[in-house]
């Protein structure tokens, strides 16, 4: 049954063996995904460094450069840092190859030989997750933000209102205003340098 929740999302597949680059395509294209599919490691990291994707599948086992090293050089970059990665590996008897690749920053894996509806389903849930992820981090810095603007106004209303005393009453407080406009000049500052909550 095809979901059209990710319908249109560009999979980048990394895959040396041809027959399984032409399959995965023709599954993935199937399922309403667009992709993108190249031979090797190096293939791979010069694509992304020109076009942007929602989900890499990666094959472990490539020569010259394997899966676990693009998979390292993919979360150095910083626009590829959480992109999900799904791993196809043969090496389902050895779990620490597996767990090599979860701690290098995988987000699933598949072990051959898979059905292909296991990988859209497998797949399907990468994306979610990530969309979840992006929707949590969008809101968290919402209410950083919010949080951090009222703050602000409670300094800056702090420091009219002790300016708005008399002479002794004044004097009598002047250390706490210039705690308070130390604080508002640091918030302003913060507000200032903080990044946009689009993601």
């Amino acid at each position: 049954m095809r979901d059209a929740t990710f319908s249109g999302a560009t999979i980048l597949v990394i895959d040396d063996k041809e027959y399984n680059r032409v399959l995965l395509n023709d599954v993935l294209t199937g399922h309403g995904f667009r992709v993108a599919a190249v031979a090797d490691g190096p293939a791979g990291l010069a694509w992304v460094a020109e076009n942007s994707a929602d989900a890499i599948v990666l094959d472990l086992s490539m020569p010259a450069m394997d899966g676990f090293d693009v998979l390292t050089r993919l979360r150095q970059e910083p626009a590829t840092a959480f992109v999900p990665v799904l791993l196809l590996t043969a090496h389902y008897r050895e779990p620490e190859m597996i767990a090599r690749g979860f701690a290098l920053g995988a987000d699933g894996y598949l072990t051959k030989p898979f059905l292909m509806d296991e990988l859209v389903a497998r797949l399907t849930q990468t994306l979610r997750a990530a969309d979840a992820a992006r929707s949590a981090q969008a809101r968290v810095r919402e209410l950083q933000d919010a949080l951090a603007d009222d703050i602000r106004g409670a300094l800056h209303a702090a420091l009219v209102g002790l300016d708005a005393l008399d002479g002794p009453a004044r004097q009598a407080v002047a250390h706490v205003r210039e705690h308070i406009a130390v604080a508002a000049r640091r918030t302003d500052e913060l507000l200032a340098d903080r990044p946009s909550s689009t993601v």
